[in-house]
Order: structure tokens, then C-alpha cells, then sequence
């Protein structure tokens, strides 16, 4: 095997074991790739995009809760925000709900007005 193809099939391992196990970004790049604080921001965009979306188990979970017509589940598993016709990412908590950043954002505004 030539040292392109080698070093591929290695970092595939390693990202299917981090999908399979989960961790996080961090995890994924000091832990399972073994680089030290200097790859943090070169790697941050790909990496935090395969840290956080990659999940396994999603699809089974998926198909589960629709097969029991549980929408609330699938929004849950789908990290979607807790408004009302939002299908946006929830990306913050607010008052024990997840909301998206339009929400958020709207709710800090109507607090500033206040």
C-alpha cells in the first residue's frame, strides 16, 4: 500500500470509531487522531462538523419514532428548535426550551425594548 492510501484508511478508522462511540471535537482530534493544541484551529470546521453531526444511531431512531408517528421525537433527534412551524437547528436553551438563533435572537431584542 502506498503512504496516501495507509494514512487514509487510518483516518477513516478513527472518524467511524468516533461516530460509533461519539466524543467530542476535542476528543476526536487530541484523543483518537493524537495531534496536540496546535491542529485545534486548522481542523476546527471539518472536525466540529464531524464531531457533532455524525451519529449512527440517528437513522434507527429516526425510523422508530416514525413509525410511531412520534414528531416531538423526531424534532428532539433532529436538535430542531422548540417553536411552533420552526424547522430550524436549536442552537440555544432558553427558559427550558431549545431555540434557534432567530428565536434567540428575537427574544434578546424584545428584552432590550422592554
Amino acid at each position: 500500500m502506498n503512504d496516501k492510501l495507509e494514512i487514509t484508511q487510518w483516518v477513516m478508522k478513527h472518524i467511524v470509531d468516533h461516530a460509533r462511540e461519539g466524543g467530542s471535537y476535542r476528543y476526536l482530534i487530541y484523543t483518537r487522531l493524537g495531534f496536540g493544541p496546535e491542529a485545534y484551529e486548522p481542523l476546527l470546521s471539518d472536525g466540529m462538523e464531524i464531531s457533532n453531526e455524525f451519529d449512527l444511531n440517528l437513522k434507527p431512531a429516526l425510523i422508530e419514532a416514525l413509525k410511531n408517528q412520534d414528531y416531538k421525537k423526531i424534532r428532539d433527534l433532529l436538535d430542531l428548535c422548540d417553536e411552533p412551524g420552526c424547522f430550524n437547528t436549536a442552537g440555544a436553551y432558553f427558559n427550558g426550551q431549545k431555540i434557534c438563533h432567530l428565536h434567540y435572537d428575537r427574544i434578546k431584542n424584545e428584552k432590550r425594548t422592554r
